[in-house]
């Protein structure tokens, strides 16, 4: 036997304890690696020189009939032990400190919509005081992982040992390369034969930087290491904001809408995943948007317009965008003051609509560049956000879908011109033709019944209509409607008003003209005539009169239970009217029975006077052909005085002959003839116009003789001479 084989069979106990032990510390090297987090697998290499330097021990200086083995194994096991702690480390910061953090912000939710409609200027509002704090908590997540990136990364300096010189970052645009991976280390030692040793082992010192480039490949690789997170970081911001237009794009557009109904409609998905217990009322989504239906001007319009609900959606967009104006980018030292996000310019989304494909994110005005001079703030992710293509398509799908359908948005309002009568309609025209035809209370009572049919109408229009994204609301149109409706009724209900006031009024005025005539003392003839004159007039009136009260009362009945104002005197004076006419029948069926008992005395005091009465129109015959103004020879002014003389007395004589007349009629008498009184009379008339014609000549001659040559006017003149020789041939006719 060799004698190498004979010490390795006398020391077989020891050798064999150390080949467990070898194999266990190969096996706890072997997964040590496994706890490496992939996205430091070139930064652990570096580090694992510090183990490789450890083994490279039994590598070069040891073999198995070595008595001092355990130089070997305690360094080994208590830097594995160490750098199994160290990795253990690594991992759990990368994963619960930046990756968690990370896929957090892609998970981000910078607005939410509910399931039910909403008041989308309102919504706008609150996202705009929203985003302040939205885009700290960004940034908040932003910078605890980058700082957790870079405590790794210090961690990694520590490990290596670079204390004298610490890493340093690369301020840039990002590199979004693909990070290689590190190939696994293969350890072939310990076991081999020590002359093949030399061939197989590999050098420990390939994984030692050379002196000259050390620090800058390992910082190279740690800023790498950093990139490669912030990369992600982007990636999860953008991802943020596609989520964010997606939602705003999938609730906006309704053909995605119907899509995603249709596919619900045909099961295309999967059984399984619904829950049967669930109601299906509760996950119905509504459209987007609530507007009002309006009647404006004479227009059916919608509020908030079409066109106000795009910039809307525009404002909206901006303030997502905006956030990322608070997101620091990572390696910027200078404060961010997340409140001055509101400064920044809106975009124009002008530019959003198709011309040539392209989309100018950042192009602001003038004075938005003029505002920013005054931001000095660390850059931000913003123009990384807003630059991404496919959110830019975004962007186009959301700017210009309003512009695209509003024809089909402002179509859904024809249906509500079936009232267009109720404001295009001249109110007062139709009321004023409707009140010459004279109505009676049937016909104004058809009328109002016809408002509330129309009422009827408007109520039954639904109080909402859903068209995708939109929700109208025709609360304000009926209300509109409403008004439109009243005011056509006030505007009936005032001319009726003033049709049937007026006859109110001609009754009113009959009954206080036939009241007091009702109440005159019976103290003569005259008095009785009187009073017989109103019980003729009464009766005479009795039909038109009930037959209007009735409608009177039943249209301000009907005032009354539509709420048309009307004053409270009148009213009570209608609701007395009825009364009064009543009180009036009373009053004429007693002064009646009055004339029956008197009726008697009368009679013969009325024979008396009739006998007076032609023995005085006797006298005034016999004077008046003595004595009047026909006598021959007189001078006209004379004559002129004595027809004035005789035409009084002969009026006085005339109401007595009338009143006598009434008398004879009132007791059924035979009706006596004066023919004297009516050829006095018809010869008073012509005196009276061929004297007044004479006084009119004569003053006409004075006035001519007083005034001057120059004050002449020939026209006058001649037309006033004309008038008198009309005046005289009419005389001679007579």
């Amino acid at each position: 036997m060799p004698d190498l084989g004979y010490k390795l069979l006398l020391d077989r106990n020891r050798i064999r304890f150390y080949y467990e032990r070898l194999k266990k510390l190969l096996k706890d090297f072997s997964v040590l690696l496994a706890k490496a987090h992939p996205t430091s697998y070139e930064l652990v290499e570096k580090v694992m020189t510090q183990v490789d330097n450890t083994l490279s021990i039994g590598l070069n200086r040891l073999n198995w009939l070595s008595k001092n083995l355990d130089e070997l194994f305690l360094p080994a096991e208590e830097k594995i032990s160490l750098m199994s702690d160290f990795l253990s480390q690594i991992s759990s910061l990368i994963i619960h400190r930046i990756e968690e953090p990370i896929n957090e912000v892609s998970r981000f939710e910078i607005l939410e919509f509910p399931d039910d409609s909403i008041d989308f200027k309102q919504f706008v509002n609150d996202i705009r005081q929203q985003i302040i704090f939205k885009a700290e908590k960004l940034n908040s997540l932003s910078m605890q992982i980058e700082s957790a990136a870079l405590h790794v990364i210090q961690m990694f300096f520590d490990k290596v040992g670079y204390k004298s010189k610490p890493f340093e970052q690369k301020i840039g645009d990002i590199d979004l390369m693909q990070l290689s991976s590190m190939q696994r280390l293969a350890i072939q030692m310990f076991v081999q034969d020590p002359s093949k040793s030399i061939k197989k082992t590999r050098n420990p010192n390939q994984f030692i930087l050379q002196p000259s480039n050390e620090w800058e490949r390992f910082n190279e690789l740690c800023n790498e290491f950093l990139s490669s997170f912030e990369a992600r970081l982007i990636e999860a911001l953008t991802l943020c904001a596609k989520n964010t237009f997606e939602m705003i794009k999938t609730r906006a557009n309704p053909t995605l809408i119907q899509i995603k109904s249709r596919l619900k409609k045909f099961r295309l998905y999967s059984l399984d995943t619904v829950d049967a217990n669930i109601d299906r009322k509760d996950n119905i989504i509504h459209p987007l948007i609530l507007t009002n239906v309006e009647l404006h001007s004479s227009i059916i319009i919608l509020n908030p317009s079409i066109d106000e609900i795009q910039q809307l959606m525009h404002q909206l967009v901006n303030y997502v965008l905006n956030i990322f104006h608070g997101v620091r980018k990572w390696g910027e030292v200078r404060h961010i003051d997340s409140k001055l996000i509101h400064n920044y310019p809106m975009h124009d989304f002008s530019d959003l609509l198709p011309t040539d494909g392209t989309l100018e994110i950042d192009k602001m005005s003038d004075s938005g560049k003029e505002n920013l001079r005054h931001i000095e703030q660390a850059e931000t992710y913003y123009n990384t956000i807003a630059n991404n293509k496919e959110l830019t398509k975004l962007y186009q799908n959301i700017g210009t879908f309003f512009v695209e359908n509003h024809v089909r948005f402002e179509k859904e309002l024809e249906e509500y011109y079936e009232f267009r009568d109720l404001w295009e309609m001249n109110k007062i025209n139709q009321a004023k033709k409707f009140i010459l035809a004279n109505p009676g209370y049937a016909a104004v009572r058809s009328i109002f019944a016809d408002f509330d049919d129309t009422r009827d109408l408007i109520k039954r229009i639904p109080e909402s209509k859903d068209i995708d994204p939109f929700c109208y609301l025709t609360n304000k149109l009926k209300s509109n409607l409403f008004d439109e409706i009243r005011q056509l009724e006030l505007i009936f209900a005032k001319y009726i008003r003033i049709h049937y006031r007026m006859k109110f009024m001609s009754i009113n005025d009959f009954f206080k003209k036939t009241e007091p005539r009702l109440n005159r003392q019976l103290r003569d003839l005259d008095d009785v005539r009187f009073v017989i004159n109103a019980l003729d007039t009464l009766k005479e009136n009795f039909v038109f009169v009930d037959h209007t009260i009735e409608p009177l009362e039943e249209v301000y009945n009907l005032f009354k239970r539509y709420s048309i104002d009307i004053p409270q005197e009148e009213q009570m004076a209608i609701e007395m009217l009825r009364s009064t006419h009543e009180r009036l029948l009373k009053r004429a069926k007693h002064v009646t029975h009055d004339l029956v008992k008197t009726q008697q005395s009368f009679l013969d005091r009325f024979l008396i006077d009739t006998k007076q009465f032609q023995n005085d129109v006797t006298d005034f015959v016999e004077d008046y052909d003595n004595n009047g103004p026909m006598i021959e020879g007189l001078p006209a002014q004379e004559a002129s005085d004595r027809l004035t003389h005789f035409e009084s007395r002969f009026n006085d004589l005339w109401k007595r002959y009338e009143t006598f007349v009434a008398g004879e009629e009132l007791f059924g008498l035979d009706k006596t003839e004066y023919i004297h009184l009516q050829t006095i009379k018809k010869q008073l008339n012509y005196l009276k116009r061929l004297y007044g014609l004479y006084n009119d000549v004569i003053k006409t001659m004075e006035m001519y003789y007083e005034t001057n040559w120059k004050d002449f006017h020939i026209d006058q003149i001649t037309n006033e001479i004309q008038e008198f020789q009309k005046c005289n041939l009419s005389s001679n006719i007579a």
